[in-house]
């Protein structure tokens, strides 16, 4: 062990000699380094939610929306930059000289996040450009994607909104804004228009006439896609849908971007044009009162490459065609049918048997005609008198026709149809019962058209219409067979 030295000791602060501890012998260690803990930030206290002056900023419901995605945005962006070992607000710290200039870039962040939404809900709102610029400036191509994308994650998963929502952004009830081609939303609920659909309606100059509130909206829409189909088409056609370069590159750019209706004013009001005559073709297709567009065909010939415009015009045509064929077929009746129960009716033709056997027994005491019940098999006409027929009936009696059924058809026919005394007379006239003997008439067209013929309506005994021709041409035949 070394000896003290006293003199050392002269200038201590302390005089007590067991105070010196002696570490000749000693390992040295190294300090724990300290271990450093961020402390949680609070990132809202940065911000002011409400000071935007617009006609937003008192939805409290909306402030909650836009704060949702704000921190979304600072968890995104703090984790990206903790994979680098460093932290969001480090970055910005570095980024910035002062406490003002960090709260300005986070109030541009949530402003950001804010034109998002608010862009989702109201197609014509306008963002804070100065905003942007900020963030445009601080943040590397790398974050800004990560904020688009996150946009995108969140947006597509809102929920439907609110009633609150709905009155602040005058959406419909399905949550869409109401525009004036779907003022309640219906037509897009039914309809799954793409996005290049969506931008053709948003581009077009509105139609206030009373056709587009139902019930042929649907139809003008759909040809007027019709025709933009065409054009689109021909967009990479080597002369494009135009002769005219600018409006080319204006139509191309609807393919991928929002154009505003006002910019087709430029371009000689071709899209106006479009909408006309797509909505005067379904009024002359419906039979209503039709527009002028004379002026509008000719634009579009002019506006239009003339294969593009035969294209249209083509689709015109075929589409009042389409309208000409639904009224000749609307026009035809539709043909009966009739399902018959076979066991029902063998079932009730035994118990009507039964019925008439015993009405004859009865009637046979009081020494009435044995023969009440004529079946059609067994019918004989008796002599008829000529001057009670019409001239094509008689050909029949001329001719040998001793079939009472065959007369009484063509009778009706003749006279266009017989009233109930005429036929009660002629049937009672040969011994028969007019509503058996009808019914026998029927049975026995039966296999012809499958259906009642000879129909008995409001005293008036008639042909159906719907099997007049084919009764016509029955007739006939049976004249032909009798020469």
């Amino acid at each position: 062990m070394k000896k003290i030295n006293y003199e050392a000791l002269k200038n201590w602060l302390t005089k007590n000699i067991e105070d010196i501890i002696d570490v000749t012998f000693d390992v040295p260690e190294l300090i724990p380094v300290q271990e450093h803990t961020e402390k949680e930030i609070d990132w809202v206290k940065y911000i002011d939610q409400y000071y935007y002056a617009d006609q937003y900023w008192k939805s409290k419901e909306l402030a909650e929306l836009v704060l949702a995605l704000y921190l979304r945005y600072i968890d995104v962006l703090d984790c990206h930059f903790k994979q680098k070992n460093s932290s969001l607000f480090q970055y910005i710290r570095s980024m910035t000289r002062s406490g003002y200039e960090v709260r300005r870039f986070l109030q541009a962040l949530h402003a950001y996040g804010r034109d998002r939404i608010l862009d989702y809900y109201d197609d014509n709102y306008w963002g804070f450009d100065y905003d942007f610029s900020i963030l445009n400036y601080q943040l590397n191509p790398a974050e800004r994607d990560i904020l688009r994308k996150e946009t995108k994650s969140f947006l597509a998963f809102l929920p439907e909104p609110s009633a609150e929502l709905r009155r602040l952004f005058h959406l419909t009830d399905y949550g869409t804004k109401a525009v004036w081609w779907d003022l309640d939303g219906s037509f897009r609920d039914t309809f799954e228009l793409n996005e290049l659909q969506l931008r053709i309606l948003f581009a077009t100059k509105s139609r206030t006439t009373k056709v587009w509130e139902e019930p042929f909206k649907n139809e003008i829409i759909h040809l007027y896609f019709d025709y933009w189909q065409i054009i689109m088409d021909a967009i990479n056609d080597e002369g494009g849908p135009t002769p005219n370069k600018s409006r080319n590159q204006f139509i191309s750019r609807l393919s991928y971007s929002t154009i505003q209706p006002y910019e087709e004013d430029r371009h000689f009001y071709f899209i106006s044009s479009l909408i006309k005559v797509a909505e005067n073709t379904i009024r002359q297709k419906q039979g209503v009162r039709q527009i002028k567009v004379d002026s509008d065909i000719t634009n579009i010939k002019k506006r239009f490459n003339p294969w593009v415009a035969e294209k249209i015009k083509a689709v015109t045509e075929a589409e009042l065609a389409k309208g000409q064929r639904e009224k000749e077929a609307a026009s035809i009746p539709e043909r009966k049918t009739i399902d018959l129960n076979l066991e029902k009716l063998t079932s009730s033709q035994k118990e009507l048997t039964q019925i008439v056997d015993m009405i004859t027994d009865f009637v046979g005491d009081e020494n009435v005609e044995d023969e009440l019940i004529i079946e059609a098999a067994d019918v004989v006409a008796e002599p008829v008198e000529k001057e009670q027929l019409t001239d094509e009936a008689a050909v029949f009696i001329e001719k040998g026709e001793n079939d009472l059924q065959v007369v009484f058809i063509q009778l009706i026919i003749d006279k266009n149809g017989l009233t109930t005394r005429e036929a009660e007379a002629f049937s009672l006239e040969h011994g028969l019962l007019l509503n058996a003997f009808i019914n026998e008439i029927n049975q026995r067209l039966y296999d012809l058209v499958s259906d009642q013929v000879v129909v008995v309506e409001a005293h008036q005994i008639t042909i159906d219409a719907f099997y007049l021709e084919e009764v016509k041409a029955w007739l006939s035949q049976k004249g032909s067979d009798q020469e």
